[in-house]
């Protein structure tokens, strides 16, 4: 990977790609799904631009969570969307089955949908549950 530091050094300035795009369109994330599911979650009013450095793909393309799945020593819970375009969904799978103390729940749903409305409560209420569990939090009733 190209480190910020020995491009700063080289007082080059980063070129930059958009991070969502239409498919149409050059971009990290270009599939169908990935502008109007990236642009929902995007607060109104945020300065966020939608560029990163180029160099940023380089780390992307040889990320491979896969490799060190078998590794974790926690309990790790995984939330697989089936209808992924960006993650495929068998590569998940295959890494959930590696983790020793990893539990998987399937969502019919696309990557971006878990972030926002019935998905999205339905995923804190999992996440949460799942933390109680293994955190040994008991839990409290009002």
């Amino acid at each position: 990977m190209i480190s910020n530091t020995a491009i700063d050094r080289t007082s080059h300035i980063p070129y930059y790609i958009q991070v969502i795009g239409r498919p149409d369109e050059f971009a990290v994330m270009n599939t169908p799904e990935s502008y109007p599911g990236f642009s929902s979650i995007v607060p109104k009013g945020s300065t966020w631009q939608n560029q990163c450095p180029a160099r940023a793909a380089l780390t992307m393309s040889i990320y491979r969570p896969i490799a060190f799945a078998s590794k974790i020593a926690c309990p790790a819970l995984i939330m697989l969307a089936e209808d992924d375009s960006l993650v495929d969904s068998d590569v998940v799978s295959k890494m959930a089955d590696k983790i020793p103390a990893g539990e998987l729940v399937r969502y019919p749903i696309g990557h971006f949908d878990i972030y926002t409305g019935k998905q999205f409560e339905e995923a804190v209420k999992k996440q949460t549950s799942f933390l109680m569990t293994h955190l040994d939090v008991a839990e409290e009733t009002p």
